[in-house]
């Protein structure tokens, strides 16, 4: 009855030409000496065999005996099945004295039960831990196989353990019980992937240098740590491609990939998950509904969770499955699979994604797929809707750059609230007088409208541009921006928080501390609304200007600070709200004679803020300090070099006011 046997399937047959010890994994392993089952599953590639056989070499290291079986399509015949399973334990040196099943047309309906017992019976004798590893059990799946190792497992005496290897978890095991009782150990594809310190053991030495934490890092994100995957990158690397150039090209559309991807996974799969599969590939994150408006099915809900469960590289974002998302390698393939697929085109499927997007309110994804359509008229439509210059003033500035380069100016003009977008990023970047004769073309082409909502938003453009311009605030001016901003809808909290941000800063500018504190408090109520930190860091610098204007130089250093402390958690060391909360605080050091810090203060800002964007008041307060810093210190080079940036700024930021005043402050400073 053994002439049939394959050896081969007896022992692990995987050998990696490269192991790395991964000493985390294998002390999870150990753990299932203290299970009754552990099941560790993941997609193919992610080591499953390469790590079990590991585990089994320690073992018997150790000298706890361990059997060994894989299976293959053949073992699907539970009268295989089991005669394998026996005979992996004889070579084990357990289980001595069952015989080999002698039914070669298969189980009778005592024959399973009585040879399982048999088994059972004789696993009983042994003494101390034993464990049995099936190795590939997805290969040999099927119900009859599953109620078998089901029954086995129910019944395994206490000190022998089952182990268990697939491409899913087997959903033939009864685990329940296993659960409740602490008895099951699990190790999926979260587990098996390489964390950044393996990685970089890992093609280490391929790559012939140290990898460092960082490039271990990038490969960790653009692989998420997938075994197979890092084999091909060190083969890259043996093959004399430097590692920069194979972070930078490697892939999922790689051949060695798209290989593995085609064998391993798409060719098994059905027709109607291959479409799903090819038609959302676009998309960043996937549901049942989205996926039903690109591929035309109606079962997208269940195929999707039937993917997960069969670990094909589909990931559920949260508990409740509402959203799923794709391994980016796997991703990649199916992109460029779809591209040459002759299906759908993929500019009408990102038309599909950015209209489903918009129309259940996922905004930056409905921008981000209208972008990728390549349909201008589309594109202007969904940033219609989504308020235009509103979107920009939430923080979608780079959306909106890349979308103006593509909208044709009649399409512009056509949608009033866009083109107000266009005209902000112009005051952002210093161009004030471009910026005021597309406002004056838009009102004259909209200023016979009978939407309020619209006459309040090119008031308030209006004044934001004077602003950024440095014009004298007027009376009138603040009267009229009340006026149209009192009528605006109580939950419009974008124009009603840039209204009251206008209206603090210009009450700061007139002297008016009060006046700026009631309003700048009703602009954070909005900005919270809005969950827009951006906007209400702008409140904290406008109140301590207006402090400082009353003298009041700890409360406006407190106000200053709450700013900075706000930009610098949010976003970062970095950024241009960073940046003028630095010249700022400057302002206030020099004030409490802390010269030396000023001036470090400045070294950080003062070239950032020349760069990108800050407003009148910000250069007024970091040029004069730096000119009183270097007065101090009698240094007339630092004096010139201050006045020669307030000249680049004047020109670069066409402030010619912001020039007037500092070449009077500049002669007033070098004369004391």
């Amino acid at each position: 009855m053994t002439d049939w046997v394959v050896r081969s399937k007896l022992a692990p047959s995987v050998r990696l030409r490269h192991p790395v010890p991964r000493p985390r994994l294998l002390a999870r392993l150990s753990e299932a000496l203290d299970a009754r089952v552990a099941v560790v599953h993941a997609p193919a590639g992610y080591g499953k065999s390469s790590l079990l056989a590991q585990w089994h070499d320690r073992l018997r290291a150790q000298a706890v005996p361990v059997a060994w079986l894989s299976l293959d399509e053949h073992d699907t015949d539970p009268f295989q099945f089991l005669n394998y399973l026996i005979e992996a334990c004889k070579s084990a040196g357990f289980a001595a004295g069952v015989d080999l099943v002698n039914s070669p047309h298969g189980f009778s309906a005592s024959g399973p039960a009585a040879a399982s017992s048999a088994l059972l019976t004789a696993l009983g004798r042994s003494e101390g831990p034993h464990a049995i590893v099936i190795d590939d059990y997805h290969r040999a799946e099927c119900p009859e196989v599953g109620a078998l190792l089901d029954y086995l497992q129910q019944a395994l005496p206490p000190n022998l353990h089952l182990v268990i290897s697939a491409r899913q978890f087997p959903r033939s095991l009864s685990v329940a019980d296993l659960r409740a009782h602490d008895e099951l150990l699990e190790l999926d594809q979260s587990d098996l992937r390489f964390d950044p310190e393996e990685i970089a053991a890992f093609v280490g030495q391929a790559a012939g240098e140290a990898v460092s934490a960082e490039a271990a890092g990038a490969l960790y994100e653009r692989t998420e740590g997938w075994p197979i995957a890092l084999q091909a990158v060190r083969r890259w690397l043996e093959e004399g491609v430097p590692l920069a150039q194979t972070l930078e090209q490697f892939s999922g559309r790689t051949s060695d990939l798209v290989d593995y991807f085609v064998e391993q996974v798409f060719d098994g799969l059905s027709g109607a998950d291959q479409t799903l599969l090819l038609s959302t590939s676009i998309l960043e994150r996937v549901n049942g509904d989205v996926a039903t408006a690109l591929c035309g099915s109606n079962d997208c809900w269940r195929q999707l969770e039937h993917l997960e469960q069969r670990d094909l590289f589909v990931h559920s974002l949260d508990r409740e499955r509402a959203w799923y998302r794709y391994h980016r390698l796997f991703s990649e393939f199916l992109q460029e699979r779809l591209r040459r697929s002759g299906g759908p085109p993929v500019s009408e499927l990102h038309a599909r994604a950015a209209r489903w997007f918009q129309s259940h309110g996922h905004s930056t994804e409905a921008v981000q797929h209208a972008l990728a359509c390549g349909d201008a008229q589309l594109l202007a439509e969904v940033l219609e809707a989504l308020g235009g210059w509103h979107y920009a003033l939430l923080g979608h500035v780079g959306a909106f750059e890349r979308a103006l380069a593509v909208i044709p100016r009649e399409a512009l003009e056509r949608h009033p609230r866009l083109a107000l977008a266009e005209i902000y990023l112009d005051v952002r970047l210093g161009e004030h007088a471009q910026a005021r004769r597309k406002l004056d073309r838009l009102s004259g082409l909209h200023g016979a409208t009978k939407d309020s909502g619209l006459a309040a938003e090119f008031h308030i453009m209006d004044c934001l541009l004077d602003r950024y311009a440095g014009r004298e605030v007027t009376e009138s001016q603040l009267a009229e921006l009340e006026r149209l901003t009192d009528p605006l809808p109580v939950d419009n909290h974008v124009m009603r928080a840039v209204s009251c941000n206008l209206q603090c800063a210009m009450h700061a500018r007139l002297g008016r501390a009060e006046e700026a504190f009631a309003v700048g408090e009703r602009a954070i109520g909005h900005f919270r609304e809005m969950q827009s930190v951006y906007g209400e860091t702008f409140i904290y610098f406008h109140q301590g200007q207006a402090r400082l204007v009353q003298g009041r130089l700890r409360d406006a250093e407190a106000l200053y600070r709450e700013g900075f402390d706000l930009a610098v958690e949010h976003f970062g060391d970095e950024s241009d709200l960073a940046a003028i909360g630095r010249a700022l605080l400057a302002e206030v050091a020099y004030e409490k004679h802390q010269a030396h810090e000023a001036a470090r203060l400045l070294e950080r800002a003062l070239p950032h803020i020349e760069q990108f964007d800050s407003w009148p008041e910000v250069y007024e307060a970091a040029y004069f300090t730096g000119a009183r810093v270097a007065a101090a210190r009698g240094d007339g080079d630092a004096l010139a070099a201050i006045a020669r940036r307030v000249s680049a700024t004047t020109r670069s930021r066409a402030l010619p006011d912001l020039g007037e005043l500092m070449a009077a402050r500049l002669v007033a400073v070098s004369a004391a």
